[in-house]
């Protein structure tokens, strides 16, 4: 068990706030002085077993998407793929590292976690995922709002791997104004790609249950995570 840990910040920034550069590259939050941006913490423990006890297999649900789905941050992102099969790289001069993607979840679902699939062969630099969500108010004109929940390098250079992330998560707000995003980060720096064509990314699946008072946390108590 560990805990991912961000700076919090929760009033509306404004570009001139002095660790801007610190804070989109920990988790790719654009400076937007129209944006009210905020980070929490959460507890993540990477074990896909526990979820599969916990009221039967029965009532877990699945998203997933190739990574050929993820588009740029911003525009300027340079993606490429390596096996041609669905799989996203960022290439050399890119002037942009992160891409995005939503996941298509139900107002009654808990995000129990999500598995990442990827290659990286490189010794010095890592893939970062990083969750969030996004809103805009429901009817009314007014500010987006953007909160951050997760962040973690996946730190490895052995080639292919399959990594799963236990969050069990319910949030407010999918129904009208909000939605859940994935976001990936190649290699160390927002500013470019270069050197870090050896990182790819190839699949990305949420998994959920219902968020039920019969059926989660093994007839126990209601989840009491909502963000």
């Amino acid at each position: 068990m560990k805990n991912i840990i961000l700076m919090s910040l929760c009033a509306v920034i404004s570009p001139s706030f002095s660790f801007a550069d610190t804070f989109d590259d920990e988790i790719g939050a654009l400076m937007d002085a129209n944006t009210s941006i905020s980070s929490k913490h959460i507890k993540i423990e990477s074990s896909e077993e526990d979820i599969a006890v916990r009221g039967g297999d029965s009532i877990l649900s699945f998203y997933p998407t190739d990574a050929g789905n993820y588009l740029g941050r911003t525009s300027g992102f340079d993606g490429g793929t390596v096996s041609g099969t669905g799989d996203r790289n960022c290439l050399d001069g890119s002037t942009e590292s992160y891409i995005d993607h939503p996941i298509k979840m139900e107002p009654d679902q808990i995000l129990e976690g999500i598995r990442i699939w990827g290659s990286d062969t490189n010794p010095t630099q890592d893939l970062r995922v990083i969750l969030y969500k996004t809103c805009l108010p429901a009817i009314d004109p007014g500010t987006p709002t953007a909160d951050f929940f997760f962040t973690e390098d996946i730190a490895t250079s052995g080639g292919d791997f399959s990594n799963f992330y236990l969050l069990n998560q319910a949030f407010t707000g999918l129904n009208k104004e909000c939605k859940i995003m994935v976001r990936v980060r190649f290699g160390s720096s927002s500013s470019s790609c270069n050197g870090v064509e050896n990182i790819s990314l190839f699949k990305v699946r949420a998994q959920f249950s219902s968020n039920d008072l019969i059926f989660i946390d093994d007839f126990g108590p209601f989840n009491v995570n909502d963000n």
